[in-house]
């Protein structure tokens, strides 16, 4: 009996090792710094902005390329104004507002350099391709969701001519994907500097009268869609706008956690 006793402890004790390693796997293996992204990357290519392809971190091969585009000398805004919106995006499709996400992932932010997933494709707009001029399915429900939180994500649209060219919208224009009409969903808004998000009125980077009225009208829904986590990283970020990109001591490392647990959920197909 004892001996069972025994052979039943060592084979526990190993199984608890053996889930533990992969939940700190789990866990910490797909966060990426700044520092582990600049160290893995061996040629940085230009697309008018530096980009490059990851096939691997540190001998960790990935299931696909992951494609980087790096910003520098960006205000520390920057970055608390996408993954504030990329928070509200998960929020608004949940809700129904919208079907297809349309912000990239963002990475990661430090020192005046800013990450974020590559979105592949065109840059004009209307694209006039094969006699269809391609209009952008999702555009009015997208801007209308976003201006309802403050946040004017239809600016930077620039008219020359006949022609819009859109700094900040990515046209994918990927054969497998059809078009409907000459209208596509599979677009993204890519550009998240002040210039191109701006706030007419009531605040630096948002309109805070409407940040402030839908936050307080949504908080329980927003807590229910997102979760405890997502929603308090949304809190913090939201916060860190109001102090002009300056994040607490207090709060640092609470925002760090949160968000490379959010950072594994949206990277978790690469790895």
């Amino acid at each position: 009996m004892r001996k069972l006793i025994f052979i039943f402890t060592i084979i526990l004790w190993f199984s608890l090792i053996a889930f533990g390693d992969a939940r700190v796997v789990r866990d910490f293996g797909f966060i990426l710094t700044v520092e582990k992204i600049e160290r893995n990357i061996t040629e940085w290519k230009d697309c008018g902005l530096p980009y490059a392809e990851i096939t691997s971190f540190d001998g960790r091969h990935l299931n696909r390329p992951l494609i980087v585009v790096r910003k520098e000398g960006l205000a520390k805004t920057t970055f608390y104004r996408h993954l504030t919106c990329k928070l509200l995006e998960k929020y608004f499709i949940e809700k129904g507002r919208y079907y297809y996400e349309h912000i990239p992932i963002p990475i990661a932010f430090e020192n005046g350099k800013y990450y974020y997933v590559f979105s592949q494709g065109l840059d004009h707009l209307p694209i006039h391709s094969l006699g269809i001029d391609i209009t952008l399915d999702e555009w009015r429900e997208f801007v209308s969701a976003f201006k309802e939180a403050g946040f004017f994500v239809d600016k930077d649209i620039n008219y020359k001519g006949s022609d819009i060219i859109a700094n900040n919208i990515i046209l994918n224009l990927d054969p497998t994907k059809n078009l409907d009409n000459g209208s596509s969903a599979y677009w993204n808004r890519v550009d998240f500097d002040f210039e191109s998000l701006p706030s007419p009125l009531g605040g630096v980077f948002r309109n805070n009268e409407l940040w402030e009225s839908f936050f307080e009208t949504k908080r329980e829904d927003l807590k229910n869609i997102l979760g405890e986590e997502k929603f308090k990283l949304l809190e913090i970020s939201s916060s860190v706008l109001q102090k002009l990109g300056n994040i607490p001591s207090n709060l640092m490392q609470e925002f760090e956690e949160f968000f490379y647990r959010y950072q594994s959920e949206l990277l978790e197909g690469y790895f």
